[in-house]
């Protein structure tokens, strides 16, 4: 049981920060307006006595859009430093003992490993900059397991200078990242994409083929990559396909896997910290916010959904 002062304390905190949120607001357009309100005044400048063309036009849209996300990546920015200590109070208040009573561990400022588990994984292309958090951790019925949130990013630290200079800007990843052992000895490389991903270019760039696998909605969900096709059947038996489906539901979202040599790798999109504390929800008793629980339910499931403690596979 919490300290009711502590919880109250918490809570003050929570309604302040949440007050702040208009002024952290305008305070990050008013940065954003002061980059791109004068390269639009350039513009409309130059073309002065002349006819608008279509071309200005889009220049000025473009910059007003760039404007927005600067806007956006601004307040982003304001939003995570100035919650920062909230967060961290309430994780080690609510997050850490919730999974420490399951047996688990919990580490708010660990990461999954990098190169080990997420560049091993072979689910991710290039990127410069690396980070995560709220890295959570243990063995389920003999299971090695770990999972977190990641955030790959083509060059985080310059993001606003690549919105400046026009170029688009890609953030490859935000979401979390599963890792477990799998005790079934596989000869080839084993990838499960959405089937909206763009399957030639992965084809290409790691040397697979594109399998059938004997399940129409599977199929239908999902692309199988794999060099050899007894591999891939071996690894995705019916039943686990089946659980694949289920746990596409449960998490909803577009997941990735890669089975390689004994490990699974699992890649969930979320576009947002998955374990942080929502202002606009008030702080009630020693309960945790039921949102994080259930991702964290989730997650902490994926191995007995997928029966990864079977090891009738192993060779």
């Amino acid at each position: 049981m919490l300290d009711v002062q502590t919880i109250v304390n918490l809570e003050k905190e929570r309604r302040k920060l949440l007050q702040s949120r208009i002024k952290w607001k305008i305070i990050s357009l008013l940065k954003a307006c002061a980059i791109f309100i004068p390269l639009i005044c350039l513009m409309i400048y130059k073309v002065r006595g002349e006819k608008i063309s279509f071309e200005l036009l889009s220049e000025i849209l473009f910059d007003l859009i760039m404007l927005y996300f600067a806007y956006g990546f601004f307040y982003e920015k304001t939003y995570k430093v100035k919650t920062r200590e909230f967060a961290l109070q309430y994780k080690a208040l609510y997050i850490a003992p919730y999974v420490e009573n399951l047996g688990y561990k919990y580490n708010r400022f660990g990461a999954v490993a990098l190169e080990q588990d997420i560049e091993h994984s072979g689910l991710f292309g290039e990127y410069a900059n690396f980070g995560g958090d709220d890295l959570i951790f243990g063995n389920i019925d003999g299971v090695d397991f770990s999972f977190g949130d990641i955030w790959l990013s083509k060059d985080f630290d310059k993001k606003f200078l690549v919105l400046a200079s026009k170029k688009k800007y890609i953030e490859p990843f935000q979401g979390l990242f599963f890792v477990a052992d799998f005790h079934k000895k596989i000869g080839s490389d084993v990838f499960i994409l959405p089937s909206i991903t763009k399957l030639q270019t992965f084809a290409s760039e790691s040397n697979a083929w594109l399998r059938k696998m004997d399940n129409a909605k599977f199929d239908k969900s999902f692309a199988v990559y794999a060099k050899d096709p007894l591999a891939a059947a071996y690894v995705l038996t019916p039943a686990l396909m089946e659980k694949i489906l289920f746990l596409k539901m449960l998490t909803k979202s577009y997941i990735e896997l890669s089975f390689r040599k004994n490990k699974i790798y699992i890649k969930i999109p979320r576009l947002y910290d998955s374990f942080e504390p929502d202002l606009n929800r008030p702080i009630r008793g020693d309960k945790l916010a039921s949102k994080i629980q259930i991702d964290l339910d989730a997650m902490l499931q994926i191995v007995k959904i997928l029966k990864l403690n079977e090891k009738i596979w192993t060779s």
